[in-house]
């Protein structure tokens, strides 16, 4: 389950889905990860291998279905980027 200090969190600084977190990763904006247990382990073993590599934080939700209700997109993510710019973050 998605924790509620992450609902603070506004959808522009949320950046769902495995291509694009690494994108993100890759430009050093990311201040942590947020992956679906139930993701297929293809999908995210290149973020997960870039995010220890980087010493970046990942935290695991429950399901694909939650963590895209969470991104506010109608399908699941396997994972989700949370950009370091966010105040709380």
């Amino acid at each position: 389950m998605v924790g509620p200090v992450y609902t603070q969190i506004p959808k522009k600084y949320k950046v769902p889905g495995a291509k694009a977190v690494l994108k993100a990763i890759d430009k050093g904006i990311v201040a942590q990860v947020l992956v679906a247990e139930d993701a297929e382990t293809h999908v995210v073993s290149d973020v997960l291998a870039r995010a220890k590599q980087l010493d970046i934080e990942v935290n695991w939700v429950s399901s694909m279905k939650e963590l895209g209700e969470f991104c506010g997109i109608n399908v699941g993510a396997s994972c989700c980027a949370i950009l370091k710019s966010w105040k709380g973050g």
